[in-house]
């Protein structure tokens, strides 16, 4: 009788038992399932900047993931062009992409508020001001939605600096020059100062400088590293602390984000969290680094006084006015800006 019973529980367990190993396997199947993941960056991939800037979120995915999660960069014109990487998202065609600000001010107008003058006054203030405006402004967060995107991580992009083919000392000895600038809201900033913008991508500044076609730049000096418009446009005027902090977004396409385990998210977030930071610190050292390099380089570097900066950042209020009177929301985003720029450290 006894042995009856015992082969009945048997039996009955079963069913339960296999149920259980099954769900373990297909737990630790859907745990170490791989990933080869395509991220689109705005910089060629052998360059130094690309190293700097997303190498060691690489790296760190790899190491953490046990090399599960593989991110293999893909450079301009790869999969697409950077103003055409939302789409490549949303369509799947890259996993990944870090989206630069500026380029997407005719799909996104709103999140170039943080590129404004003055708005945040150091590059941590920016990527946090970036962050939550992403996470919890209606009109920011509805460009995630629409082009099935998740935020990752953010930076802040270089601070601009006044690049010229002649020397000058001053901001009143530049006004009525035309300086290249990478449009958006550098263009409401340079018009505030009395200087005449004009959009140029990356590709025809050289030339272009060469020629005279401009009389210098209103360019972040990281970019004389990449395509050496020093040798052409050889001084530089710099205010004495930062002036812009064009953001940029690290996303996901939704659909592959959703299909990570809650592990593999944590992966990539903290892996992303730790790229935000080294990127924050080496724009902050660089920002004083940098014009030492170009000094060695041969360039005249020319540092504005306190009170000359002083004299920008009340100038440039015009700039936010009429970047206000342009785009809807602009002031309550402005507003949320400043909110969070108060609660946030000085440094």
């Amino acid at each position: 009788m006894e042995t009856k019973i015992r082969k009945g529980i048997f039996l009955a367990l079963t069913p339960i038992l296999a149920g259980g190993v099954l769900f373990l396997a297909c737990a630790g199947l859907a745990a170490e399932k791989t990933y080869n993941i395509k991220f689109a960056i705005i910089y060629p991939t052998d360059s130094p900047s690309a190293k700097a800037e997303h190498g060691h979120f690489i790296d760190r995915v790899a190491e953490l993931s046990n090399g599960r999660i593989l991110v293999k960069m893909y450079g301009p014109g790869t999969l697409g062009t950077p103003p055409e990487y939302p789409q490549l998202v949303r369509d799947g065609i890259a996993d990944m992409a870090l989206l630069f600000n500026p380029y997407y001010g005719d799909i996104n107008p709103l999140a170039e508020a943080i590129s404004l003058p003055f708005v945040a006054k150091t590059y941590a203030q920016a990527v946090q001001v970036t962050r939550q405006l992403y996470e919890t402004a209606p009109g920011i967060k509805a460009f995630l939605d629409e082009y099935n995107m998740e935020g990752l991580w953010y930076c802040a992009g270089s601070s601009p600096t006044f690049q010229l083919i002649k020397p000058a000392k001053s901001l009143e000895e530049i006004k009525g020059l035309k300086l290249r600038t990478s449009g958006g809201t550098f263009t409401y900033l340079v018009k505030a100062w009395g200087i005449v913008p004009v959009y140029m991508p990356p590709g025809d500044v050289y030339p272009a400088l060469r020629a005279g076609v401009v009389d210098g730049g209103f360019n972040p000096l990281f970019y004389q590293m990449l395509f050496k418009w020093y040798e052409v446009a050889p001084h530089f005027i710099i205010p004495s602390h930062v002036i812009s902090t064009p953001a940029s977004a690290i996303v996901m396409n939704i659909g592959v984000w959703n299909k990570m385990s809650k592990a593999d998210k944590d992966i990539m977030i903290k892996a992303g969290l730790e790229q935000e930071a080294i990127t924050v610190d080496k724009w902050t050292k660089e920002y004083r680094s940098l014009p030492e390099l170009m000094k060695k380089k041969g360039c005249t570097i020319v540092w504005m006084s306190e009170s000359e900066t002083e004299e920008l950042v009340k100038l440039s209020e015009s700039a936010v006015q009429a970047w206000i009177k342009d785009n809807s929301g602009g002031k309550a985003i402005i507003d949320r800006i400043k909110g969070i720029v108060e609660k946030l450290p000085a440094k």
